[in-house]
């Protein structure tokens, strides 16, 4: 319930994922329908708390890109199931914790998080900043290294109107 079993946490969001196409689970029920009302109570109350307690690196920090940490998918769970609980509201969330959802979002598997426009349109310079960070860091990786284009290829397939935040930061790029 206080987030800190990391480990068995991301286990149980993990079981709770029932589509495999994105990292968060969405809801507890699958977990409920495995493992009973108490554990799946318990492991939500987990994925909320322990969100705000770590800073997923962003993709292009990632010591190894191709693993995913439990803690990302933990983070994402605790998110999509805050928003789907009405518990979270990205009008009032303050810029730190906006940054660190945003910093989730970029780590989602299959693009971003779908709940990503709708923070960039409450927090669009947070926003800006961390897509520029991700763009920065991808246009700084070795050519001959394989999969280093996630945030670039996201905005492309599933930028949902956010590119024109980060139109500069490509330009900039393309300019240099």
């Amino acid at each position: 319930r206080n987030g800190t079993a990391i480990h068995a946490i991301s286990v149980l969001a993990r079981e709770a994922c029932e589509d495999h196409q994105h990292w968060g689970a969405d809801s507890g029920q699958p977990l409920k329908a495995k493992r009973g009302a108490l554990v799946a109570r318990a492991a939500t109350a987990g994925w909320k708390v322990a969100w705000r307690h770590w800073e997923p690196p962003l993709p292009h920090e990632k010591p190894n890109p191709h693993e995913t940490d439990g803690r990302v998918i933990v983070g994402l769970s605790g998110l999509n199931i805050s928003l789907t609980d009405g518990n979270l509201d990205f009008t009032k969330m303050p810029s730190t914790d906006a940054r660190l959802a945003c910093r989730y979002a970029v780590n989602e598997l299959n693009g971003f998080a779908d709940w990503l426009p709708e923070l960039a349109k409450d927090h669009p310079d947070i926003v800006r900043t961390v897509l520029g960070e991700c763009i920065r860091g991808e246009w700084r990786i070795p050519a001959d290294r394989e999969h280093v284009n996630e945030v670039l290829s996201s905005l492309r397939y599933h930028a949902k109107g956010m590119g024109y935040l980060v139109a500069d930061d490509i330009l900039k790029e393309l300019q240099a």
